[in-house]
């Protein structure tokens, strides 16, 4: 039977503390999951940044620079802009 590496993708910029706490969750969540693909959706270097700051431990991991994030107080019309 062959085993294929399974591939998550995650939004770093979304919740509280963000990136960190998306992070972090992944480096737990990695600790006995070595057959998963993390693609993070987000601010590159903030999520780089973060990882290097905090000293977050990632593997098998790639990032998805997105160039807007839409904040929690935006309306309709300013996303739709």
């Amino acid at each position: 039977m062959v085993h294929k590496k399974i591939t998550i993708a995650f939004d770093a910029m979304g919740g509280d503390e963000s990136p960190y706490k998306t992070l972090k969750g992944t480096e737990i969540f990695l600790q006995d999951k070595k057959d998963v693909n993390i693609v993070f959706l987000g601010d590159e270097y903030l999520i780089n940044q973060t990882i290097k700051k905090k000293k977050i431990n990632l593997s098998n991991y790639s990032i998805i620079n997105t160039e807007y994030n839409i904040k929690e107080d935006y309306t309709d019309s300013v996303i739709l802009r």
